[in-house]
């Protein structure tokens, strides 16, 4: 959790990224803002293709056209990354910006062992002078990250390795050069429920032991409810509720997130209708509340039509009309 004397580690203001389809550019990640702390999480949530992953990977620059960044900026130790030189910006990936991903098998090279493939890293971000020290810290990684036998591991090729072992891999590969940041993208979506458990734990205990900031991407309110500090609920490319942890998930203001817990399988009674009802990609994207067709709500106000206000108080951020009369 953050502290009054302690300044954000990272700071996005106003990012916008869209995709050129058809001679038309369409928002993927419009107008995010938010500030993350030291040793902080933040919980990104959101049904699927709300933009969440489309957020990391703009983070980290991963992007590359029909899809570019035009505005916005990305304040890591005072350096804007969304102007960055990428050479530059390929240096702070895995150092000052690290990212596992949700299908760890996708991202190793299956022709290197994975020794080679932590090696690599090691080497590349001068974590390790020489290839002897290199492979003395890839075992220790590995023994970190909790693989069992990790001496034959380092010999072994990805895919003779079970999914919930290739993530342990690639959580050490991510915290080789001792990032300040960790961006974990849906990390346990493809693994079954025990392995789901001790990948979590594995998180919480490396981000604590290595002092990192996370930003926790998942579709899973449990899953939230357990690692974030902060939640950001992210609805058609923008952040429409943020706040505490305990107080969103709790104590929900925008209609989308009241859906979200209402459709819980735990949930015994609420409307579930308002995210049940139309769809999350909408054509052009509605140029006012883009929750408005689907909200149950929108007729107490009348102005789904006109974009929202943005509305922070102490309770956090809500970008809904129903609190236009507490907007600043």
């Amino acid at each position: 959790m953050r502290s009054a004397e302690q300044g954000a580690v990272l700071t996005v203001k106003d990012l916008r990224t869209v995709i050129s389809l058809d001679g038309r550019e369409r928002p993927i990640v419009d107008e995010v803002s938010f500030e993350l702390f030291p040793k902080q999480t933040l919980g990104l949530i959101g049904e699927s293709g709300s933009g969440k992953t489309m957020t990391a990977l703009s983070l980290l620059r991963l992007i590359a056209p029909p899809m570019k960044i035009t505005g916005g900026q990305i304040i890591y130790r005072d350096r804007d990354l969304a102007g960055l030189p990428m050479g530059a910006m390929r240096e702070l990936r895995g150092s000052g910006l690290a990212m596992i991903f949700q299908n760890p098998r996708d991202r190793f090279d299956p022709l290197l062992t994975i020794s080679k493939q932590i090696i690599e890293v090691l080497l590349c971000h001068h974590v390790c002078t020489s290839r002897r020290d290199a492979t003395r810290r890839a075992l220790e990684l590995l023994d970190e990250v909790k693989v069992p036998a990790a001496g034959n591991v380092m010999h072994m090729y990805p895919n003779e390795l079970s999914g919930g072992m290739l993530q342990r891999v690639m959580i050490g590969i991510a915290i080789a050069a001792s990032p300040d940041i960790l961006i974990a993208d849906e990390p346990t979506s493809s693994l079954d429920v025990t392995v789901q458990a001790e990948v979590l734990d594995l998180l919480m205990e490396v981000q604590r032991l290595h002092h990192m900031s996370m930003i926790f991407i998942t579709h899973d309110i449990a899953v939230a409810r357990q690692m974030a500090d902060q939640v950001a609920v992210m609805y058609a490319a923008q952040i429409i509720e943020m706040g505490d942890a305990s107080e969103v998930l709790v104590r929900p203001r925008h209609p989308y997130t009241q859906a979200l817990l209402a459709a819980l399988p735990t949930t015994v009674d609420g409307d579930v209708q308002a995210v049940r009802n139309g769809a999350t990609k909408e054509a052009g994207m509605p140029s006012g509340c883009r929750f408005g067709s689907r909200c149950g709500k929108a007729k107490l106000h009348g102005k789904a039509l006109q974009p929202p206000p943005l509305v922070e108080d102490e309770h956090g951020m809500v970008r809904c009309w129903l609190y236009e009369q507490t907007a600043r």
